[in-house]
């Protein structure tokens, strides 16, 4: 059950029971009323039947004084009742009163306590989501530091291997003008050759000379 409707009870119970009390007054105030009107009628009754035998016997004054004696009597009787009924009222209106501010005080309390809970658990909520976000920051930090590094390596390494590759380019081309070179001079060589040897099949007394030029 929630808490409001807990707290409320009380206070609902109290009204019920100053509710019974005040029908209790209300019937107990009608008997009593019904119960005047009765003695009423049969104080009537008997003043009518007390003149009648005060005209019998002459002695109305007395019988009229006790029938007033009676009807004050009656009315204290009344009066005191009536007091007490709403001295006995009030009472209970006072008391349900006090109970329902005691309740609403305590209400109050538990509400300040809630709240005062509340704020901080919505403190401590706070702070740990301020320092959850601080080590978030932190761990991407140590990240971003980690994918620099990776990339100047994987940056570093490939210059490597351009520089590799370039310097086996250029000593591939370096081979290539040798043997260039050396084929050249082969080359130079063999038809140095090859005139000396034209140059000596033209001499004089040659027979190989004479039968090449056959």
């Amino acid at each position: 059950m929630p808490l409001f409707f807990r707290k409320r009870k009380p206070s609902e119970e109290a009204r019920k029971r100053l509710s019974e009390h005040q029908r209790h007054l209300d019937a107990e105030r009608q008997r009593l009323q019904e119960q005047l009107k009765q003695t009423e009628q049969n104080i009537s009754s008997r003043i009518q039947k007390l003149l009648q035998e005060n005209q019998r016997q002459k002695k109305s004054s007395e019988i009229l004084k006790s029938l007033e004696n009676e009807r004050i009597r009656m009315e204290q009787l009344m009066s005191i009742t009536q007091e007490e009924t709403e001295n006995l009222r009030r009472r209970e209106v006072a008391s349900a009163m006090q109970q329902m501010l005691t309740e609403s005080c305590k209400n109050r309390l538990i509400q300040m306590a809630y709240e005062s809970q509340r704020q901080n658990l919505v403190q401590q909520a706070c702070s740990s989501m301020a320092e959850m976000d601080e080590r978030f920051q932190q761990i991407l930090s140590w990240q971003q530091m980690d994918q620099n590094k990776a990339i100047s390596q994987i940056l570093q390494e490939s210059a490597m291997q351009k520089a590799a590759f370039e310097a086996l380019q250029v000593k591939k081309d370096l081979m290539h003008r040798q043997i260039r070179s050396q084929i050249k001079l082969i080359e130079t060589e063999l038809a140095a050759a090859q005139r000396e040897a034209a140059a000596r099949g033209r001499a004089p007394g040659n027979p190989d000379g004479v039968r090449s030029q056959k």
